[in-house]
């Protein structure tokens, strides 16, 4: 079992920002260290007043994050207690969890074992490392990204089949299914993670509703499995917090012994044999539903529904999608807009010689050509309204290889940033606003390291693309406010730039975001000097406003109540901001808070909670360098398609 894993992958979003950071629980509790900590608490509760570690209920901090073109989802950054909690169930249970979500036929990404994957780094990470590095420029990162080794380990469970939907969809498999069957019928759960049950975890893991609600209490996995969903979501028993890899695994549990009643309800009442009469892939929440029958598509929902009901959940009837051959499950957007990038790669005969220098460079095009290109992605995204998230995303991810800084085409460059902004401001999410990035800081670390032997033509040129960056970032920062918790690696972005947002602007950002966690300490990040833990002196007003609202916050009726430091909002931004330089007065409160839990508590957990609060897990002051790493970290992280083995030597995705 590899140390810290889950503290790693299992218990974090995705979609938080670059910043925040649990490494030091990591360094805290070793698998070993946790389990260790765990049983001493266990045994020394048989003689004390300490209430059980297991039994505290923790409220986590809730985010939105754009779910579509419409829509929002709402996220949940656990409690670093909630965190502990769920390393120590999946160690304790990682087995039986396995066993539990092997029950299903129909899953295509289910866990089937634990993470001890083999990689051939030299072959496979190495090379990619390398083109990533050569894109942006740069010699120093190599050294400074040993922990890459990491990029091997991106979940704690091995996944058979496939880890995306696109997996999925392009597969041989899937499409020989296609091919063979007459009709399909795609149905997804209505805000399944939102209507789950905690208490039907019990159900489906003892094998009945029935055994579930006559054994209804205990000790046992299926108890321990609806329990920790609760105690980490403030005994919350409807809806299971949304965002976290674990998340996805018990709501994994749940469907499947859904898909094991349905299979067998299909077969012992019906007659219907999976894989002959009709097939089914389920992907988390969706399920694709093939057969030659009509009849038995519409049985095969009937029973479905029924039995999702027998758990307390419902299908989207707005999804539900009934089709006859040939099936359309492709985003003709995406496949246009594939080939509009294919022709527009061609038109710049992709390489140029330099002769001068002996090297080839990329033709970045003119600026009728990028106009052309905006303008054709513009109607795609008219033709195809309900596609615009899926084609932002997608151009801003694959434009990147297509540009590079060339200080001979300044124009050019201008125009490339502001098309790109102006396609980034169409949809802005955190993916769209990490590839936008991205591309920002190839330029960067393009004209900076510049090594043209004209000292003075190259700073012209820095301080020329540095304020059409800093123009354009902050252009759609100003015009997009409503979406500013979707930018705050932006804001920090902006910090590598020589040109910097006003305090005033600063200060409005905290007035139209109280008390937000990530945009508070995104904007005191901002404003500390560059490797050093003080306020800029341009920024003291935005630190003195800072400090009052944090004073306020303090003063507030609803964080007078008992043991609030089990509340995440609380704990992260006080916890963090008593970290932060001239707010120290917060480490008393908080420190007066940390009693109210530790009270009456034995040595050990007294010691786990001034563990939990000995660092900020935002981190505060990352210099200029740092920055430039941790943002090319995350987009190794995120676009490097490494080859994974298990030990059976078969791909795993």
């Amino acid at each position: 079992m590899i140390p810290n894993l889950i503290l790693k992958t299992e218990v974090l979003p995705e979609d938080i920002p670059m910043n925040f950071s649990n490494k030091h629980l990591q360094k805290h509790y070793y698998n070993t260290e946790l389990i260790k900590l765990f049983t001493e608490l266990d045994e020394q509760n048989e003689h004390s007043r300490s209430k059980n570690l297991r039994d505290m209920a923790t409220i986590p901090l809730k985010y939105y994050i754009p779910k579509n073109n419409y829509n929002l989802r709402r996220l949940g950054l656990l409690h670093p207690l909630a965190q502990l909690q769920i390393t120590e169930f999946l160690i304790n249970y990682s087995t039986r969890i396995v066993s539990e979500c092997s029950k299903s036929n129909f899953s295509v990404r289910s866990p089937i074992g634990l993470n001890n994957t083999k990689i051939n780094m030299k072959e496979y990470s190495e090379k990619k490392l390398r083109s990533l590095l050569n894109e942006f420029s740069t010699l120093e990162v190599p050294n400074d990204l040993k922990d890459l080794v990491d990029l091997r380990y991106k979940s704690f469970f091995t996944y058979k089949h496939f880890k995306s939907l696109k997996e999925m969809m392009e597969s041989p498999s899937f499409n020989r299914v296609k091919h063979k069957f007459t009709y399909s019928l795609k149905i997804d759960i209505q805000k399944c993670f939102d209507s789950i049950y905690t208490h039907s975890l019990t159900w489906s893991i003892l094998g009945s509703k029935e055994l579930g609600k006559i054994f209804i209490s205990g000790n046992g996995f299926a108890h321990r499995a609806d329990k920790i969903m609760q105690k980490t979501n403030y005994n919350e028993t409807n809806g299971i917090v949304i965002g976290n890899e674990f998340s996805r695994v018990v709501a994994e549990m749940l469907l499947s012994q859904i898909d094991l009643e349905i299979e067998s309800t299909l077969f012992t009442d019906f007659g219907l044999n999976l894989n002959k009469d009709y097939k089914i892939y389920r992907f988390v929440d969706d399920y694709y539903i093939f057969s030659n029958s009509k009849e038995y598509v519409n049985l095969i929902q009937k029973v479905l529904i029924e039995i999702l009901n027998n758990y307390n959940l419902n299908i989207n009837d707005t999804k539900v999608n009934l089709q006859e051959a040939p099936f359309k499950y492709y985003d003709s957007s995406i496949l246009k807009l594939k080939n509009l990038l294919s022709s527009f790669r061609r038109r710049l005969e992709i390489n140029i010689y330099d002769s001068a220098n002996n090297e080839n460079h990329l033709n970045i095009g003119t600026r009728y050509e990028w106009k052309l290109l905006y303008n054709n992605v513009e109607e795609l995204i008219i033709e195809y309204p309900e596609s615009k998230s899926r084609i932002v995303k997608y151009f801003l991810k694959s434009i990147r290889n297509l540009i590079e800084y060339d200080r001979n085409n300044l124009p050019v460059i201008k125009e490339i940033i502001e098309i790109l902004t102006n396609v980034y401001s169409l949809y802005i999410d955190i993916n769209s606003t990490n590839n936008y990035i991205a591309i920002m800081l190839k330029l960067l670390t393009g004209t900076r390291n510049d090594n043209n032997d004209d000292q003075t033509l190259s700073k012209h040129s820095i301080i020329i693309l540095d304020d059409l960056l800093f123009e354009n970032c902050f252009r759609v920062i100003k015009n997009n406010e409503d979406s500013l918790s979707y930018m705050t690696d932006l804001i920090t972005f902006m910090k590598l730039l020589d040109k910097k947002i006003s305090a005033q602007y600063l200060c409005k950002i905290l007035n139209n975001s109280k008390y937000n966690y990530f945009i508070y300490c995104t904007v005191g990040n901002y404003i500390l000097e560059d490797r050093r833990l003080k306020v800029d002196n341009i920024y003291q007003t935005v630190f003195n406003k800072l400090k009052a609202d944090l004073s306020e916050y303090i003063t507030l009726d609803s964080n007078k109540k008992n043991q609030i430091i089990l509340n995440s909002e609380y704990f992260y931004l006080i916890n963090d901001f008593s970290k932060y330089p001239g707010l120290e007065f917060l480490k008393t409160e908080f420190e007066n808070k940390k009693k109210e839990v530790i009270h009456n508590q034995n040595d050990i957990l007294r010691k786990l909670w001034n563990n939990l609060t000995s660092d900020s897990y935002f981190k505060w002051n990352s210099s200029s360098e740092d920055l430039s790493k941790e943002f090319l970290k995350k987009i190794m992280y995120n676009n490097i398609n490494i080859q994974f083995i298990n030990n059976y030597d078969t791909p795993l995705f």
